[in-house]
């Protein structure tokens, strides 16, 4: 049954299998799971005679922009902040993580802070240069469980990332401000390209027209320098400009759109101006500033920095403004010149 399970995981995890894995996520995921874990139903019972947990309905603050532009750090600033709930990891609740048509990855163990619950650390998988890890102790079959629980009294959409989160908060058990969680006023979490996938976006506005969208926006030679080291999918500075551009492009008109629902974050003020950026951010969303809004962590233990060069911990790198000097060469630069309209028009906008 073991060996069946990892087959099974396979396929729910590769690519091509798109119809096969939908077909057991949503018809043999539930009953596999006895299967391949008998335990589940002895910690299913004991969940039903031991409800104890905390019902989280907060809106959602969502950092979504083309990667590369400072998600993951902006996250990271939000993470020990006391009226805050900060998602410790990309929001990965379908597939793929930016398209919101179907949240088909609400089971933890299906979505990449599962792996980190697995390993009970967490670890950066990409090309950042980590060479530690953070305890991390989350539950898996609790937030199951929970989710479960709560998935039978209301189905809507803001209901089921409601139990979600709910489910997920309560089962990272090393958590750090548990006394408190009845305080928090919004939960922050960071995806990807939401901002450019319109009926992502639009989904979004419609599930929490109570939340905030923050959207950061890069010197586009100075985010080309790290998306093409980050990944070979931005290998041609051509194909990848326009990616960016599509990205600044959607957060203007999402900006226009939606008013002060939309925050939007130049990147390089993010950088140099960590404590004055984040104090108008605060006033925005109408929370307390706090110094530790300065300081990049996860469950508030300085953390290394997402780049794609040399990681530092618990400090924001500033020479993240300086890379795009070893791109420069007369082709690239009319090539991204190209692009200074655009990212000029953009900062019209930022706080």
């Amino acid at each position: 049954m073991k060996y069946l399970f990892i087959i099974l995981r396979y396929i729910i995890g590769y690519k091509n299998y798109v119809i096969l894995r939908e077909f057991y996520l949503t018809y043999l995921d539930n009953l596999v799971i006895y299967l391949y874990n008998p335990t589940f139903i002895f910690k299913k019972i004991h969940f039903i005679f031991n409800k104890k947990f905390i019902i989280f309905n907060q809106p959602l603050i969502l950092i979504s922009q083309i990667q590369r532009s400072g998600g993951t750090l902006t996250s990271q600033l939000f993470d020990g902040h006391p009226q805050l709930l900060c998602y410790p990891d990309e929001l990965k609740i379908s597939e793929p993580k930016w398209n919101w048509k179907k949240f088909n990855r609400l089971y933890i163990q299906y979505n990449s802070i599962g792996n980190h619950a697995r390993l009970k650390h967490y670890k950066k998988e990409d090309k950042a240069q980590w060479k530690k890890g953070y305890k991390f102790i989350c539950n898996m079959d609790l937030q199951r469980l929970i989710f479960n629980n709560l998935s039978k009294q209301n189905n809507s959409d803001r209901s089921r990332l409601n139990n979600y989160f709910t489910s997920f908060f309560n089962s990272w058990l090393n958590y750090f401000d548990k006394k408190n969680l009845k305080k928090k006023k919004f939960i922050t979490a960071f995806c990807p390209r939401i901002n450019m996938t319109p009926s992502s976006i639009k989904k979004y506005f419609r599930i929490y027209e109570d939340g905030y969208l923050i959207s950061i926006i890069r010197d586009p030679e100075n985010w080309y320098s790290s998306a093409k080291i980050h990944s070979n999918s931005y290998s041609n500075i051509k194909e990848s400009l326009k990616i960016w551009e599509k990205s600044v492009e959607s957060t203007i008109l999402l900006k226009k759109k939606y008013k002060n629902k939309v925050i939007i974050v130049k990147f390089d003020d993010l950088i140099n101006f960590p404590d004055k950026t984040m104090k108008k951010i605060c006033k925005i969303i109408n929370i307390k500033y706090n110094k530790t809004l300065a300081k990049p962590t996860f469950n508030k233990i300085p953390i290394l920095s997402n780049s794609s060069f040399k990681a530092i911990e618990g400090k924001i790198d500033k020479t993240v403004l300086n890379r795009k000097i070893r791109f420069r060469d007369n082709k690239l630069k009319k090539i991204i010149s190209a692009y200074d309209k655009i990212y000029k028009k953009s900062l019209i906008y930022k706080i």
